[in-house]
């Protein structure tokens, strides 16, 4: 679709298309005024957010490009995650079992924050640091070894690296309520559910490629970086917008928050928005770690949950397309990169 600033790329059918509100191209025209975007997209579902739209995709050049927290979006992270079961849908009918089941859920999971953490045997240094890869090998029960279990591989990255240096900035009671709260879902939209799958008889054979049939129970989770994702938003946000008093810049949206990637406040901010994203993935992978214990309470030993992917759908990062180097931001919107049932996800 043309507008005044440029293109932005909808991804939807007529019918579609013709429901959306028109405020999301409102925005979409203020996001164009961001220097230097290359492209722009939205998914079939976005939606208004505060400064861009939930459901975008925007790409800068890696060389001179932009970052935006805005486009980020504040659960720096957040994503979805799922996980295959043994279990039929008839296993879990019985309505006495299903209040056993969670009441044991609720135990190793809480909403908001541990009263006394259950990983205490961690280091939020570690996690911050080094993501999955920070975790001892009793938190990765689907692999022999930290080196061979799918947790590690079918995930978008086990471990996001940056410059630590700036985590001397860090006040020590971020360290202390990040890990209050690792393995927690937060308020809002975040959740886990116990599902079942219906698949329709001619996508049976594919489905059955990827460990799927009809009636599983799955477990799906949608959380992010917590507290510690809140304070790099906030703070790092904040220097975002000086920078942009600094230099000069701005859109017609004052909401709408961006620096240079060669700027420092701009540097800053990737930096601590890369060890949001260890957090976040460490927070769904314990979440998912708590709901299996809840499960092997109720249903012994031979209760199964393996992990079939976990997508995030608030990030920035580099990629390269076309023997191009990108600096790509989503937010409600995820990667599409395809692959064959089982390979490993490598990203």
């Amino acid at each position: 679709m043309q507008l005044a600033s440029g293109h932005v790329h909808v991804y939807t059918d007529e019918e579609m298309f013709a429901q959306l509100d028109p405020r999301v191209f409102d925005m979409a025209e203020r996001n164009l005024q961001i220097p230097d975007i290359r492209y722009m997209g939205y998914t079939p579902d976005v939606h208004v957010g505060v400064g861009t739209c939930i459901g975008t995709t925007a790409v800068w050049n890696k060389d001179g490009g932009i970052v935006s927290p805005s486009i980020v979006g504040s659960d720096i992270g957040c994503g979805m995650r799922v996980h295959l079961t043994n279990l039929h849908r008839s296993d879990v009918q019985d309505l006495r079992l299903r209040r056993k089941l969670v009441n044991r859920i609720e135990k190793y999971l809480p909403m908001e924050a541990h009263k006394r953490s259950p990983f205490s045997d961690l280091k939020m240094e570690n996690i911050v640091q080094k993501g999955l890869r920070g975790l001892p090998n009793k938190y990765l029960p689907d692999g022999v070894s930290a080196k061979c279990s799918p947790s590690l591989t079918h995930v978008e990255r086990a471990r996001f690296d940056f410059d630590p240096e700036e985590l001397n900035a860090v006040a020590n009671n971020y360290w202390v309520k990040g890990l209050r709260q690792l393995g927690t879902l937060g308020g809002g939209n975040h959740f886990a559910e116990i599902q079942y799958l219906e698949i329709s008889e001619e996508n049976r054979e594919l489905a059955e490629k990827w460990g799927m049939y009809d009636g599983q129970v799955v477990v799906m989770i949608h959380s992010g970086s917590r507290a510690w994702g809140a304070m790099v938003s906030q703070h790092y946000t904040s220097m975002a917008a000086r920078a942009m008093t600094r230099l000069g810049l701005g859109t017609a949206d004052p909401k709408l928050i961006f620096a240079p990637l060669d700027s420092p406040e701009g540097d800053r901010y990737v930096n601590m928005m890369a060890s949001a994203l260890n957090v976040a993935v460490v927070n769904r992978h314990l979440i998912a770690f708590a709901i299996r214990e809840a499960f092997l309470d109720v249903f012994g030993s031979e209760f199964e949950m393996n992990i079939l992917y976990d997508l995030m759908h608030n990030y920035a990062w580099d990629e390269q397309h076309g023997g191009q180097d990108w600096f790509v931001h989503r937010k409600g919107a995820t990667r599409a990169s395809g692959r064959s049932p089982g390979q490993p996800r490598r990203l």
